[in-house]
């Protein structure tokens, strides 16, 4: 049993496929009943793992190398998109977002009280931001901000076509993700995006996740070995533990759970022998249902240091939640104020990870961008033409501070 591990790239011989999966306890995933906010979180995993299960084929069809999203960081953005919509819009995002029988709001509060538990603390479980940007001449609608406010979300006005209003998140989201994600918009995105008269609004969410391992790896121990790839053969920095950790054995696979410092935990599911994605997604989902099952074994773990990143137009996504007419028409929405048509033009996801002796980094930016389907009215200025007396004062916080009128003005 000791050695079952010992050579992880010679059993990988295709894809290593990864989840940061977090539990409230280490070293082991816990059940729903065993959880302080077990109802609840029982079935926001199960809502997760279910939204999840739709998008794996999707991110595999759209990468040609490694896969790597975040459902954590997608679920979120659209959480805060629901609370705008209404009529069969707002239902059929619920059915997707909300778990059957659940009441909505309190659900909602649930998620807040949740993301609020995992992002304090000296050891968070992660980081997470939602920035609301909307077009400038706009007013957000207060029932709208109170329903998301508890979301982490930070709402704001911006000119979109000013190349500072992405500049400026590019730093916000560089702090947040410690320079993991630096920059976001590129200068040809930012192009893009000050050209495009009709956005409405940016919906940004960040989720940031950084944790030591709970016994890490001693860089000594490093050697140099081969990583049988599915395209082709590869020396890499390889790492090694003997530890007792969480272990699974499967119908054509192998698992263990490596636990962090803030109670999360690294999955990792190896094939037996080469397989497809498919058939390696299955796997790691009987895994997350075998919960039960996995047990402490002591494992001499040989585990390679990597980067992956990945970066998907997930706009087709909404095809597999049946919300393919999002894409031309979200209804009636409680944004703003005011009304106007408008349509999810586009759904983008980046995402960055570094995974070596100490622990690991990441991190996710889910951007969905919503545009008005009309369009834009060119107002004809107001002609005011100040060539005849005029009164006029220095105002602030409606306190004159001074006040005058203009008879005539000297050559």
């Amino acid at each position: 049993m000791f050695n079952l591990l010992k050579r992880v790239s010679q059993l990988c011989k295709y894809l290593l496929v990864v989840i940061l999966a977090v539990s409230t306890m280490t070293p082991r995933l816990v059940s729903a009943s065993e959880q302080v906010e077990g109802d609840f979180e029982g079935n926001l995993a199960q809502q997760i793992q279910d939204f999840s299960q739709e998008l794996r084929p999707l991110v595999s069809e759209e990468v040609e190398e490694n896969a790597l999203y975040s459902p954590l960081s997608y679920y979120l953005a659209l959480l805060t998109l629901e609370p705008g919509l209404t009529g069969s819009e707002k239902e059929r995002l619920s059915e997707v977002l909300i778990p059957e029988g659940m009441d909505r709001d309190e659900y909602v509060a649930s998620m807040a009280s949740f993301i609020k538990e995992a992002t304090e603390g000296d050891e968070p479980i992660f980081d997470t931001k939602t920035y609301l940007l909307g077009r400038e001449d706009l007013k957000w609608n207060s029932t709208y901000l109170e329903d998301t406010k508890d979301l982490a979300t930070e709402a704001s006005r911006v000119d979109f076509q000013d190349s500072s209003t992405y500049e400026s998140l590019n730093e916000d989201i560089a702090e947040l993700t410690e320079g993991l994600i630096d920059p976001y918009y590129s200068e040809a995105r930012i192009a893009e995006m000050t050209s495009n008269d009709y956005l409405q609004i940016v919906m940004m969410n960040l989720l940031y996740f950084k944790s030591n391992w709970l016994n890490v790896f001693n860089e000594e121990l490093n050697t140099d070995e081969t990583f049988y790839g599915r395209d082709d053969e590869t020396v890499v920095p390889m790492m090694h533990l003997e530890e007792s950790i969480p272990y699974l054995e499967g119908d054509g696979f192998q698992a263990i759970l490596l636990p962090y410092r803030n109670q999360a935990n690294l999955l990792i599911v190896i094939p037996d022998e080469a397989a497809d994605d498919e058939s390696m997604w299955e796997a790691y989902q009987s895994v997350l249902e075998q919960e039960e099952e996995i047990n402490n074994k002591t494992i001499a773990l040989t585990l390679p240091k990597f980067e992956s990143s990945g970066s998907f137009d997930l706009t087709n996504s909404l095809d597999a939640f049946d919300l393919s007419n999002f894409k031309e028409d979200l209804g009636e929405t409680d944004f703003f104020t005011t009304q106007e048509e408008t349509a999810l033009s586009q759904i983008l996801q980046r995402i960055e990870l570094v995974l070596d002796e100490e622990g690991t980094s990441a991190a996710a930016v889910t951007e969905i961008n919503i545009e008005t389907t009309m369009a834009p009215v060119e107002e004809e200025p107001i002609e005011l033409k100040v060539d005849r007396p005029f009164a006029y004062g220095i105002i602030y916080k409606d306190i004159p501070l001074f006040e005058g009128l203009i008879h005539n003005i000297s050559e």
